[in-house]
């Protein structure tokens, strides 16, 4: 691993964050398997962020990747300990979890503007319990890493998924998705400039 990369792990799985490489970069410590991934991808942005995270999965693993796409176009691994896993990317960083069960992992830039859209994702007791930057960031990275969670599209944000605890000092948002089971994610800040919301 390189020093622009986090390892957060747990017993049921593992949480891997580093930064989104320049594309130059990313193309020429790509794998043949890494570069046949992207060959339909046109957009530039679009290939740095698979080139990072695949990248990034192999520095860990120190092993060729071998992934799957689910007909709902989740990626799973072939070739690895974890078969289970869920990406998610901001401008500048990647996060990749992986998992024995489904995982789900969201992260976003602090510097983002959440309050821009918060009416559209946020109900009127998640915008009381959001009262600064960093809450409703958190709230929306739970909102997101639920909808990935849940594994089907058609989900509406402010309807259908609801954070009911953010806890900065323990690491965790809970939350539910169509019902009122609780389901208790994990959250990391790495740096000031970031958060990461995520299920192992």
């Amino acid at each position: 691993m390189t020093n622009n990369s986090d390892i957060h792990d747990h017993t049921e799985g593992l949480l891997l964050i580093g930064d989104i490489l320049p594309l130059e970069e990313a193309e020429r410590e790509a794998d043949d398997l890494d570069l046949a991934s992207v060959e339909g991808i046109a957009s530039p942005a679009r290939r740095r962020e698979r080139l990072s995270w695949r990248i990034l999965l192999r520095r860990y693993a120190q092993c060729p990747i071998e992934v799957e796409y689910s007909e709902n176009g989740a990626p799973q691994i072939r070739n690895l300990h974890y078969p289970h896993i869920s990406v998610s990317h901001c401008h500048d960083k990647v996060a990749v979890v992986l998992s024995h069960r489904p995982c789900c992992v969201d992260i976003e830039s602090l510097n983002r503007n959440f309050a821009k859209v918060a009416s559209r994702f946020m109900s009127q007791e998640e915008l009381q319990m959001a009262c600064d930057t960093t809450t409703m960031a958190a709230v929306w990275s739970g909102k997101e890493s639920l909808y990935k969670l849940y594994g089907q599209q058609g989900l509406d944000l402010r309807r259908d998924i609801h954070i009911t605890k953010v806890d900065f000092e323990q690491g965790i948002v809970e939350g539910s998705i169509l019902s009122d089971v609780t389901i208790r994610l994990r959250m990391a800040l790495p740096d000031d400039e970031h958060i990461v919301v995520y299920c192992i």
